[in-house]
């Protein structure tokens, strides 16, 4: 009877906490692997709008790259990162770049070091 009933619910709960416990992970995986192809750009002063941001960087592509058509090089997002205690303080919000591939933000990386 209530024993059974009783042992049942656990091994439910057990399973239900494992089934969350993979879940959660794979989030963090997920969300990791998004990150993964973002860059971090300082120093951009903040009257640089949101609307210029997506053109300022594609000039800067063009530049670093100018063999390369900017075409190739598809970004997913640029934005600018919200305020922290750093800016308080008079510093730039960061903007994060994310490139649709890998390899675009590695070889961005390597020409802007």
């Amino acid at each position: 009877g209530h024993e059974t009933r009783l042992t049942k619910l656990e091994w439910e709960l057990t399973a239900l906490q494992s089934e969350q416990a993979k879940a959660r992970q794979h989030m963090a995986t997920m969300d990791d692997r998004r990150r993964w192809k973002n860059v971090k750009v300082h120093g951009l002063p903040d009257t640089v709008t949101m609307t210029e941001i997506p053109h300022l960087i594609r000039r800067l592509l063009a530049q670093l790259f100018p063999d390369k058509q900017t075409k190739q090089m598809q970004l997913d997002s640029c934005y600018r990162l919200t305020a922290s205690p750093a800016t308080a303080t008079g510093a730039h919000r960061d903007i994060i770049i994310r490139f649709q591939a890998g390899p675009d933000k590695q070889e961005f990386i390597a020409a802007t070091r």
